[in-house]
């Protein structure tokens, strides 16, 4: 610790990186954490072998194309990230979630902006964004229409059981047309690999159906992979150096996670208190008991319900993303 945080210190008051200036850790994110640390007079032995460091790597998976050979966290990013999370929380720096996040999250969002008036189009993938013809506004956005409920109302994503709203780990196939169909054809309506073609087509057009768009769309997806797939923000990429050069230079982790439900409670396992690790050992390297969750799911027609659960995820070392939409 000592010797991380006297480069720490070292690289804040070196004039070559202006830090003191205006604190702008935008300046130094052309290096890695763990090559400015070394740069700054770190020992190599110890940064590169620190548990704390990897642990700050793990926890966002900093790791290019998920190959744990190739660590690469931007040192101003990292320690922003790292001051902010250990300096400026108030209360605790992590909570502990009593059920799945999709009813801890996910679900009560849901409900809450819904009552606000909020309207929900389900089963919609952005297809193109079409820009004004001064390219300097969106004119208009293109979807392809994954599915359709029944009766041509609303979906319904959401229900109330065991005092939880319950949010599901797959669409509910009963709501939709043809929905057996679709699950029995693998459609997988996130993903870019979705087997199943969309049903039909929609354009919504500024200042008709919209005046402000926001673009909360994964920033990954929009980099282009292969030469086959077109991306929707195409022209949004022509005619923009800076959107361009985001997209561009994006990169993407894939993970894997797992989880576990034991016969026996954490207590005999051998574990006084509840454990969790962050930096454990490949390929799963972050775990943590979540048996808290086990009151919240269905286990009363089960002869011996599980005593402990345990979740754990860490990266994937793998480009498949970059495979087109055809090759499912």
């Amino acid at each position: 610790m000592i010797d991380i945080n006297s480069a720490l210190i070292k690289g804040f008051l070196r004039p070559k990186y202006g830090l003191l200036k205006d604190f702008n850790l935008n300046r130094i994110d052309d290096w890695d954490l763990r090559e400015w640390l070394i740069e700054n007079g770190g020992n190599e032995g110890i940064v590169r072998g620190s548990s704390m460091l990897r642990a700050l790597y793990d926890i966002p998976f900093a790791y290019e194309n998920g190959d744990m050979e190739k660590p690469n966290f931007a040192a101003g990013a990292s320690l922003r990230w790292a001051f902010r999370t250990f300096l400026t929380f108030r209360g605790h720096a992590l909570y502990v979630p009593q059920t799945g996040f999709g009813e801890a999250v996910i679900a009560p969002y849901y409900e809450v902006l819904k009552a606000r008036g909020v309207r929900f189009e389900f089963f919609h993938k952005l297809s193109r964004i079409e820009l004004s013809p001064n390219k300097n506004q969106v004119a208009s956005l293109h979807f392809d229409i994954q599915a359709e409920t029944k009766d041509g109302s609303p979906y319904q994503p959401v229900w109330f059981e065991d005092g939880l709203y319950r949010w599901p780990i797959e669409p509910l196939w009963d709501q939709l047309k043809d929905g057996e169909g679709l699950k029995s054809r693998g459609a997988r309506f996130e993903s870019h690999w979705n087997p199943c073609a969309p049903v039909s087509s929609r354009v919504i057009k500024h200042g008709e159906d919209f005046d402000l768009v926001v673009l909360g769309i994964a920033g990954t997806a929009m980099k282009k992979r292969n030469d086959e797939d077109q991306l929707f923000c195409q022209e949004l990429i022509d005619n923009s150096p800076e959107f361009a050069a985001w997209t561009g230079n994006l990169g993407t982790v894939c993970t894997s996670g797992v989880q576990f439900w034991f016969n026996k409670a954490v207590s005999d396992l051998g574990w006084e208190k509840r454990p969790a690790t962050v930096g454990g050992p490949e390929p799963t390297d972050v775990w943590a008991d979540m048996s808290q969750v086990l009151d919240t799911e269905h286990w009363s027609d089960v002869a011996s319900p599980p005593q402990s659960l345990h979740y754990l995820c860490g990266p994937l070392p793998t480009t498949l993303f970059n495979e087109p939409a055809s090759q499912s």
